[in-house]
């Protein structure tokens, strides 16, 4: 029984007694399509090895990065298991999927016996954060480049703040007064008088333009 899993990626290079070793750590298991296998936050107690199937990294924030689409012969869990923190990311099947999974006790054991699986696991793991943090940035320069072009379109529409009359000079040097200061403001006012507009008036002047406004409708709330 044991020397059907020869054949299976990462495996390939092991000695009969080391499988045999291995065994009692190892389990096949099978996912359908769409099936959460590892959630952000959770402490992984078993390395994954992808026998067949896809699976996809991700992590939820203010919106899903993509980190990257695994396949056969590829692995996920190990940093998790190995070090026991956190799992930084979800993993889900995109199709059916066929795993041998492996206790910390069978990954410890491997990298001790086998020089060259202990250089893939290190060299994945390394690659697996960069990739990480390129995605990252790259899903959060998406997200300020969407604002500030929605932001954009609001100014367009809305245009500045304009007027002469007595009441307007006043609002505007309020303006000006409180993007000097640091504190939390309340813009009240009926519907449609411009309370948007006013915020973000103020929001400008405080940072220079250099950072979005996020504008939330909460009247349903």
């Amino acid at each position: 029984m044991h020397l059907s899993y020869i054949n299976y990626p990462m495996l390939e290079h092991l000695s009969d007694e080391e499988l045999q070793q291995l065994a009692p750590e190892m389990q096949e298991e099978h996912y359908e399509p769409g099936k959460l296998i590892m959630q952000q936050g959770e402490v992984s107690q078993r390395v994954y090895i992808l026998v067949s199937g896809q699976v996809q990294v991700f992590i939820s924030t203010e919106i899903k990065v993509e980190l990257a689409i695994l396949s056969k012969g590829q692995f996920f869990g190990e940093m998790s298991c190995l070090t026991r923190d956190p799992i930084s990311a979800n993993v889900e099947t995109i199709d059916n999927v066929h795993v041998i999974s492996v206790s910390r006790n069978g990954m410890l054991l491997l990298m001790d016996k086998n020089r060259e699986f202990r250089s893939q696991i290190i060299e994945s793991m390394i690659k697996r954060i960069q990739n990480s943090n390129e995605r990252v940035l790259e899903e959060h320069t998406k997200s300020q480049i969407i604002m500030k072009l929605h932001e954009s379109e609001e100014q367009e529409r809305y245009g500045e703040l304009i007027g002469e009359s007595a009441e307007m000079r006043a609002l505007l040097g309020w303006i000006e007064r409180l993007s000097m200061e640091r504190a939390h403001v309340v813009v009240i006012g009926e519907p449609g008088t411009g309370k948007v507009n006013v915020a973000r008036a103020l929001h400008y002047r405080t940072t220079n333009g250099q950072y979005p406004l996020l504008v939330l409708n909460v009247a349903d709330r």
